[in-house]
């Protein structure tokens, strides 16, 4: 049995790694702090909604004082709010006190639900045109795509609360890591990242933001930060990994200065 203080992470596929197991922040962080055993908790295709859920399913087994990652890509703010992303998903509904999770639908279900309350055509007609009018109205960039912003917005704004609280509770020493893909260094932050960094920024939350990280990198290295992406995916690679994975030691060392290391120009 490992006996090693663990390090615990949470997030999708960006913590979970879409590269060799060695390779993933949570294995390089290991290496970067060989005294701590990192858990990687990642799942890909995770929302925040699915990443909270898991993390309250683990926090009764995380010590108090431990440190906790949840990793955010700008994307899981959208699959917060869907019901199916690659397979039927728990999604949190607004009420009239707060949200109440719903849970997925089984296959029987949703081809019963289909077969009685069939959706209309026009539904789907009215979805497409609205997509495509907000594709050409952003010149097909779909980062800043804003359809049902607040909606994200606000169940999102309330998941993070809900992380926020059950970290406090427990004792937990929670930090976020803040992702995007590698398209984003080409334009300004989309609204999604603006609003992440702004609502952690409001709860005076500690967060690596990985874009700026891996910017200052590429710029000390004098190279191009595409070289720290996976071609495909949007994924950083090992080096990227590895980068953001000595940052996250730092930060957990108490040295907050790679927070502010520098400043990326479009930031």
């Amino acid at each position: 049995m490992d006996e090693r203080p663990k390090v615990w992470f949470f997030g999708d596929s960006f913590i979970a790694g879409a590269v060799a197991p060695e390779d993933s922040i949570p294995a390089q962080f290991e290496t970067a702090r060989p005294e701590t055993q990192a858990l990687n908790f990642g799942v890909s295709g995770y929302g925040l909604d699915q990443i909270w859920l898991r993390y309250r399913q683990e926090s009764s087994a995380v010590p108090a004082g431990s440190p906790v990652f949840v990793g955010i890509l700008s994307h899981d703010l959208d699959r917060s709010t869907l019901s199916y992303f690659y397979a039927s998903k728990p999604v949190f509904r607004r009420t009239n006190d707060g949200y109440r999770l719903s849970p997925p639908l089984a296959q029987k279900d949703i081809s019963a639900t289909l077969e009685t309350e069939p959706t209309p055509l026009w539904s789907y007609a009215f979805a497409m045109l609205r997509s495509a009018a907000e594709l050409v109205a952003t010149r097909f960039d779909r980062s800043e795509v804003t359809c049902n912003a607040a909606e994200k917005r606000a169940v999102n704004a309330y998941l993070m609360d809900s992380i926020i609280a059950e970290a406090k509770g427990r004792g937990h020493v929670l930090r976020w890591i803040l992702f995007d893909s590698s398209a984003a260094f080409y334009k300004p932050a989309n609204w999604r990242y603006d609003f992440m960094k702004e609502a952690l920024n409001r709860r005076g939350q500690i967060y690596l933001d990985t874009l700026n990280v891996l910017w200052c990198a590429a710029q000390k290295a004098n190279k191009s930060t595409d070289s720290f992406y996976l071609r495909i995916g949007g994924h950083p690679e090992a080096s990227g990994n590895h980068v953001i994975a000595e940052a996250l030691a730092a930060m957990m060392s108490g040295d907050e200065t790679v927070l502010k290391i520098c400043k990326r120009e479009n930031n």
